[in-house]
């Protein structure tokens, strides 16, 4: 009897630590994929400041730029709105964040058709955006090894 009770007790902690550790897990890599969340908005965020100053273009160049806002805005919205970790969402997000990447090309290409030249603000927002993309690079590697070392392949984000 009194083994059946050493056994029952072992198993009981073994499955709470079990549940508790799982449970961490789980949260070590929601963390981390609000980060990488965090970093994509933060980039398509670049595009908003790329066509701020929308003075200099013309009509066609500023329907554009709405354009862009509202695609930033929308992408934004999708991000947030996205609050549970699975394989489905991780796909949507990352065909999301592919397709926010032509809002930036697009804005870049707005601000060097305004101006040809190439401004101190224009080389710094390029410099912000590499710095960005390393970021996104940084954050999206170590969701995924997290994703590899707590055993859920299904959510990596290539």
């Amino acid at each position: 009897m009194a083994i059946h009770k050493l056994n029952l007790t072992a198993f009981i902690f073994f499955l709470i630590t079990g549940c508790t550790t799982s449970q961490q897990s789980l949260t070590v890599l929601n963390d981390s994929w609000i980060e990488l969340k965090k970093q994509l908005q933060r980039r398509s965020n670049i595009a908003l400041n790329l066509i701020s100053d929308t003075s200099k273009l013309d009509s066609s160049g500023k329907s554009s730029a709405d354009m862009i806002r509202k695609g930033v805005a929308e992408f934004n919205r999708f991000i947030d709105s996205t609050k549970s970790l699975d394989s489905i969402t991780v796909q949507l997000v990352k065909r999301k964040a592919l397709e926010s990447t032509k809002f930036i090309f697009e804005a870049f290409s707005l601000q060097i058709d305004s101006s040809p030249t190439s401004t101190k603000d224009f080389r710094d927002l390029q410099s912000e955006l590499l710095a960005m993309e390393n970021r996104i690079n940084t954050a999206r590697m170590e969701f995924n090894k997290l994703c590899v070392q707590f055993k859920r392949p299904d959510l990596v984000f290539e």
